[in-house]
């Protein structure tokens, strides 16, 4: 079984009524904070930045932490039926804006959503999990435990 590596960041904003993160649709399904490969000679958080910056257009962030804070692992198929562990690790990020300009080669929507929406659109089971331990964090965070 290949291994395959995914690094990303959980991009959360403070609207005037609710928290809200970033949530990604690929070309099939709701599922996806933006992440993607290492490049080399990148560590994992140059990764991260420079594939939120492709996915999302997204440059100015207030990183909460330089460590992950959240992993994901799950098994997957590919279409030639190689078998894949997939693990994705996040970093945290606040943003000031909240503008969003989509690569549509990587990403065919998104939408800032509370944990209740997220959750709810979410059409993954692991993605789901994922959306309620983000949360937690950023809940964490606001409560002055990651400065």
């Amino acid at each position: 079984m290949k291994t395959d590596r995914s690094y990303g960041i959980v991009i959360f904003k403070k609207f005037p009524r609710s928290l809200k993160i970033l949530v990604l649709k690929d070309s099939e399904k709701w599922g996806s904070f933006p992440k993607g490969h290492k490049d080399k000679g990148e560590n994992k958080l140059e990764a991260a930045k420079r594939e939120l910056f492709e996915e999302t257009g997204i440059k100015k962030i207030n990183l909460i932490s330089k460590k992950i804070l959240l992993s994901q692992s799950y098994k997957f198929k590919r279409k030639n039926g190689e078998e894949y562990f997939k693990r994705n690790e996040f970093f945290f990020a606040e943003v000031i804006s909240d503008k969003v300009k989509i690569d549509k080669k990587e990403v065919s929507n998104y939408k800032w959503l509370t944990e209740t929406k997220a959750v709810k659109i979410a059409q993954y089971v692991s993605f789901r999990k994922s959306i309620k331990e983000a949360f937690g964090i950023i809940k964490k965070y606001y409560k002055g435990n990651y400065k």
